[in-house]
């Protein structure tokens, strides 16, 4: 490429071709690159103004020290290089609109920068500071990818059309807003880093990168933060309050930090598996949501409902550990599976408004219900479905009243609900339990964490029971009323009906035997 040199023969003006060393001002695709040295005057950008490479080092020898008025703005389609003498007046932004290098030499860009193109790559070659506005203006279903080192934004960082990915840091340095239009998708590093305050406006969405808040005031207010479905993503997001949270895809997502969720906590979507990982919580403080249909949320990474709202599933599996600890309302909603996790209730209302608990594991380990608050559990149904020898445990000080207990397996497979002894758990409606008939592990067991023997199992009057294989067989005291209870052994399998198992008489109450 040649340098065009700005000679200033005629006057100050970038739109005088005389001004120019080739006889002509710059062009999008003439090949030359528009050049600025030692002994280029004053110039000011009274055009709409392009060119094919931007040069303020005078081809690398002699640095412009002079002023350029930015009275518009610069269209590059190449590389862009900055002086550190130079000085950089009005408010003209620059526009890279094709593949180069962006070199600043420590100079800061007062003004806009921004990306108006397609699919192509930009280097940066060191570190730039902007002071203005950050603005992708990429085609539909263009990536844009930024390589190298840092570029801070001082003003705002707005995203529109396809992807914006690569290995280039973009921090948020000063005041201003993050907004996304058309679905837009961050993948490089983002940092958040700054005396100032940024707005999230909008949703915005991040991923396959890592995410990092550092300090700043972030402002989230009617907001939402959804991932890309992407791998990769990495969030470190603790002192920031996010409104709307959606955490979903066939991918992994590791937590570095806690995270504060006000508003809706949704996770997972259609039949995907969604692991997030990380030893820290998600903490949810409104709609907690598990939008997953046949799909599952897994992970290390504990989520904590803290505040006031609804638990809601549309039917997928939620194998995350779960702990309710507030000072608020929880109303569960839906038809919920859990599986493989801990859930635990430290403090709390539980409203249960239609919510079918279904534990259904795949692998041979362990779910664990650790409740600690009288009628945290009191469900509509429970249903332990198993392919393997899994165990449900309930823990903690409490017991439960839940109407319907369901137990089914698989041939081959003895799954068993574990109760603490010492506690009491009540069936009101029915208890349906059914193995195969080669199977002969009972459901229901016992444990035992603070020296007691047993624990009391009750079918209320009026209840039904239908218990085949493995736990005992039907017992009914007539008149459709069948009222049972059980004390049962730790470490003890009942061997004999009528000694473990009794026909109550019909009044309404509870009678321990042993």
């Amino acid at each position: 490429m040649a340098a065009n040199i700005f000679t200033g023969a005629t006057n100050s003006n970038w739109g005088t071709s005389t001004n120019w060393s080739l006889g002509a001002v710059p062009t999008a695709s003439d090949g030359n690159v528009a050049t600025f040295n030692l002994v280029s005057p004053a110039c000011t950008v009274n055009v709409a103004a392009v060119c094919n490479g931007l040069d303020f080092r005078g081809a690398g020898v002699t640095d412009y020290a002079n002023t350029i008025t930015m009275t518009n703005a610069i269209t590059v389609s190449g590389n862009i290089t900055l002086a550190a003498g130079m000085t950089i007046a009005g408010a003209g932004a620059i526009n890279a609109a094709a593949a180069g290098t962006w070199t600043s030499n420590g100079k800061t860009w007062p003004n806009n920068l921004n990306l108006n193109s397609g699919s192509f790559t930009y280097t940066l070659a060191d570190n730039w500071t902007v002071t203005g506005n950050f603005t992708t203006v990429s085609s539909a279903g263009s990536n844009a990818t930024l390589n190298g080192n840092t570029l801070s934004v001082g003003g705002h960082l707005t995203l529109s059309f396809g992807v914006v990915l690569g290995t280039t840091t973009i921090k948020l340095a000063g005041t201003g807003t993050w907004s996304v239009t058309n679905s837009c998708n961050l993948r490089t590093p983002l940092t958040i880093n700054t005396s100032g305050t940024i707005t999230v406006s909008g949703t915005v969405i991040y991923g396959g990168s890592t995410f990092t808040y550092t300090a700043g005031t972030v402002i989230t207010t009617g907001s939402a933060f959804q991932n890309s479905n992407v791998s990769g993503t990495i969030l470190n997001t603790n002192g920031i309050s996010w409104n709307n949270v959606t955490l979903s895809g066939a991918l992994t997502i590791t937590l570095t930090s806690n995270m504060d969720v006000n508003g809706t906590l949704s996770l997972g979507n259609s039949s995907s598996t969604t692991t997030i990982n990380g030893l820290f919580n998600i903490a949810a403080a409104a709609a907690l949501t598990i939008s997953a249909t046949t799909g599952v949320i897994t992970g290390t990474t504990t989520i904590v409902y803290d505040g006031t709202g609804t638990l809601s599933s549309s039917g997928g599996t939620f194998a995350s550990p779960f702990t309710i600890n507030t000072a608020g309302t929880l109303t569960l909603s839906g038809a919920f599976k859990y599986r493989s996790a801990t859930w635990t209730h430290t403090a709390g209302t539980i409203v249960n408004s239609s919510f079918a608990v279904t534990v259904a594991p795949t692998n041979p380990d362990t779910t664990t219900f650790d409740l600690n608050v009288a009628g945290c559990f009191d469900i509509t149904s429970l249903t332990i479905s198993a392919s393997d020898s899994h165990i449900v445990y309930f823990k903690g000080s409490v017991g439960w009243t839940i109407p319907t207990v369901t137990g089914t397996s698989a041939s081959g497979a003895n799954p068993s609900l574990k109760l603490k002894a010492t506690n009491t758990y009540i069936i009101s409606s029915s208890i349906t339990v059914s193995h195969s008939a080669s199977d002969t592990a009972n459901f229901f067991k016992t444990f035992s964490d603070t020296g007691g023997s047993q624990a009391i199992l009750t079918l209320n009057q009026g209840a039904t029971q239908d218990i085949d294989h493995g736990v005992a067989v039907d017992i009914n005291s007539g008149n459709g009323q069948t009222i049972w209870s059980y004390h049962m052994d730790v470490c003890t399998t009942p061997t004999s009906n009528s000694i473990n198992w009794k026909t109550l008489p019909r009044q309404p109450k509870t009678i321990f035997s042993s």
